[in-house]
């Protein structure tokens, strides 16, 4: 598939994304599932950074079992349409706009915050 829209059209035309890795340092492939309206199934563990992605809104976080995320999966096929707008809503939140105006504001605040420090210890 040379063709960036079929790769696109071909991932939304899924009901779910399974991801069951044990470590993942962000998860890239979970925020495109999510950008394209796709609940994502996950493992909760310490190594997975993908589970900070997850909410009851846009997928499912099961523990290290088969049986587990076996169980998943139903789950995500019967829900996965009233989940797509809030899975677009969570991926929204990482786009490169939203991402830099956030670091501007916090790197504003420890301007303040340093500006206020400096004028309390009389600097």
């Amino acid at each position: 598939m040379d063709n960036h829209d079929d790769i696109i059209a071909r991932m939304k035309s899924a009901k779910m994304c399974v991801l069951p890795s044990t470590r993942e340092g962000f998860g890239i492939a979970a925020l495109e599932a999510l950008a394209c309206g796709i609940p994502v199934i996950t493992v909760d563990h310490p190594a997975n950074a993908i589970w900070v992605l997850i909410t009851e809104k846009t997928g499912f976080a099961c523990t290290l079992s088969a049986t587990d995320l076996a169980d998943k999966i139903p789950a995500a096929l019967g829900h996965h349409a009233e989940m797509k707008e809030a899975c677009i809503a969570a991926a929204a939140s990482f786009d490169w706009d939203c991402i830099a105006a956030d670091l501007e504001d916090y790197y504003r605040d420890v301007i303040e915050k340093q500006k206020l420090w400096h004028s309390t210890i009389g600097l």
